[in-house]
């Protein structure tokens, strides 16, 4: 006989597979963008990432581009789906849950005056109504002389504001209201 060859011994190292979660789903604005961030933990080696978008939650296609821990979204016009496919070069892969986007109508403001047209020492009163938007809304309220350039009124930030009516004037008013959501304003 020719005897019998032996090969020398070759190690295999079986890793765990990582796990990814990526920031929960947010509400935003129409036209408001939306930043997710992926957190790897577990497997080993150098971490790859690719985000998807989906419209359905079920069907998702790779965002070109999109390959870094964070995913800042375009500005969005309805609800979309997102998640993470990260591959480690172990060769192990696992993608995240994905998370929801949430888009509300972008913020009005309807302003009421109880009256237009008032005395000295009279009252009126203006109240700013605002619909859309999402979070807590907070109020300036600005004057004009011009009705071109405004400006914030002192200690002027809920929703109704007191007209002083203690000399003759024709000033324009107006209210900004933000919302603490994202992209709403």
């Amino acid at each position: 006989g020719c005897g019998t060859g032996t090969s020398t011994g070759t190690q295999i190292n079986v890793v765990a597979d990582p796990s990814v979660s990526i920031t929960a789903g947010s509400t935003i604005c129409t036209g408001g963008t939306a930043t997710l961030t992926a957190t790897v933990s577990g497997g080993t080696g150098t971490t790859l990432y690719q985000w998807q978008s989906s419209s359905d939650n079920v069907t998702f296609t790779d965002i070109s581009g999109a390959t870094n821990a964070s995913y800042t979204t375009p500005a969005l016009t309805s609800n979309m789906y997102y998640r993470v496919n990260v591959t480690q070069n172990s060769g192990c892969a696992v993608s995240s849950s994905s998370s929801m986007i949430t888009i509300v109508p972008t913020p009005t403001v309807n302003v009421s005056a109880s009256a237009t047209n008032v005395c000295i020492e009279g009252v009126a009163t203006l109240t700013a109504t605002p619909s859309g938007g999402t979070g807590t809304p907070t109020y300036q309220w600005q004057s004009s002389s011009d009705n071109v350039t405004f400006n914030n009124i002192s200690g002027a930030n809920s929703s109704t504001y007191s007209v002083p009516t203690t000399a003759t004037s024709a000033l324009f008013y107006r209210v900004n209201v933000t919302y603490s959501g994202a992209g709403c304003g």
